[in-house]
């Protein structure tokens, strides 16, 4: 016959006393534990703050370094100047070029929007028949790029392409700049 556990007599206080040692630690360990935890926390907490001391004053943290500046909204440039802002490119996704072959690319949104000199209506008629194809020369640049190649380019340097790129296939007139709402990378 097998020996199977006494479900019956499981509750019974024979059972209870062979197991006593399991479910009750004395005092003493408690305290041990509990120490050597606080004193993992305390030194891991230690090791923090004094990293970040450190990276201050030696001046290796930089932060902000990785924000860019924001762009003025189309409605502030329209009151300032005689332009008008072509808004109706939404929100584009791409992935950069890859770095090497083992990766695929760091994915980039870029919200644009561009101004134009305002009262052409024309030039607006072919803005807006163009959409698709101005969107593919925004994206087709950041697509030729990699991730760092884009970091180490100023963003005025990469909206002077940009912007040269577009007006290549403009006809009836030339936007005058464009600007970034979004220019983000997701890593």
């Amino acid at each position: 016959m097998e020996n199977k556990p006494d479900i019956k007599n499981a509750g019974n206080s024979e059972n209870l006393a062979e197991h006593k040692y399991i479910a009750k630690s004395s005092p003493t360990v408690e305290k041990l534990i509990f120490k050597i935890l606080s004193l993992c926390a305390a030194i891991l907490l230690a090791l923090i703050v004094s990293g970040t001391i450190i990276a201050f004053a030696t001046g290796k943290a930089k932060p902000g370094s990785g924000m860019r500046n924001i762009d003025p909204l189309p409605q502030r440039i329209a009151e300032k100047a005689a332009d008008i802002s072509f808004t109706e490119y939404e929100r584009l996704r791409t992935l950069t070029k890859p770095a090497d072959s083992n990766s695929n690319g760091s994915p980039v949104i870029i919200s644009p929007w561009i101004s134009y000199k305002s009262g052409d209506k024309s030039f607006y008629e072919e803005l807006t028949q163009k959409n698709r194809k101005i969107q593919t020369i925004i994206t087709d640049y950041f697509a030729s790029h990699t991730k760092q190649e884009l970091l180490n380019l100023k963003e005025n340097t990469i909206k002077a392409e940009i912007l040269q790129n577009i007006n290549k296939e403009l006809v009836l007139g030339k936007i005058q700049a464009i600007y970034f709402k979004e220019y983000i990378f997701l890593d």
